[in-house]
């Protein structure tokens, strides 16, 4: 089975990052998935999954994440934080660059607002972010095409994988088929 996962997180949504990133990942124990920054109060907050995820463990399926210009903050951190473990390939565009963060909306004054980001996503892996620029895809193609990419990469590897010679010829045409209707 293959897994496709679309990620497209508002700035106000909120994912379940450590019960998505532990049944999804090959470590069996708890690992750092991400860290906070905060520079109002100068401390770093590391975010680890929890030791126990319900549900059974995805490890052997491949995952595709489809990204976008569309895809922000919660959901690149997952991205970027899954491609840094080597667990998924992102399939689509560059993201839209939000590594920042902060407490909502300041008031500045009666009449003003503003929001003010006050801390950064820090990658345990790689001690950067993806602010202003982004997490890249490892296969570019435009956003709307990005579900039939990871489709058909998908069916291939498991073509690739099959013994069966009536399974292989099924799954040529599935290859097939999704490919005309690209």
């Amino acid at each position: 089975m293959i897994a496709v996962s679309s990620l497209h997180v508002t700035r106000s949504q909120r994912i379940p990052a450590a019960h998505v990133h532990g049944n999804w990942s090959t470590r069996s124990s708890v690992f750092s998935e991400t860290s906070a920054y905060w520079r109002d109060e100068q401390r770093t907050v590391e975010v680890w999954t929890t030791e126990t995820v319900p549900g059974r463990r995805s490890t052997r399926q491949d995952l595709f994440i489809l990204v976008g210009p569309q895809t922000f903050s919660a959901a690149e951190d997952f991205s970027y934080g899954m491609r840094q473990l080597k667990r998924a390939t992102l399939v689509g565009e560059t993201t839209g660059g939000g590594a920042h963060m902060g407490r909502g909306l300041q008031r500045l004054s009666p009449l003003f607002t503003a929001f003010i980001p006050t801390g950064q996503s820090i990658n345990p892996v790689t001690k950067t972010n993806w602010e202003n620029v982004g997490v890249a895809p490892d296969i570019a193609v435009p956003a709307a095409r990005a579900l039939v990419e990871a489709h058909l990469i998908a069916l291939r590897r498991l073509l690739d994988r099959e013994q069966d010679p009536a399974w292989q010829a099924t799954l040529r045409r599935a290859i097939d088929t999704v490919s005309a209707g690209r």
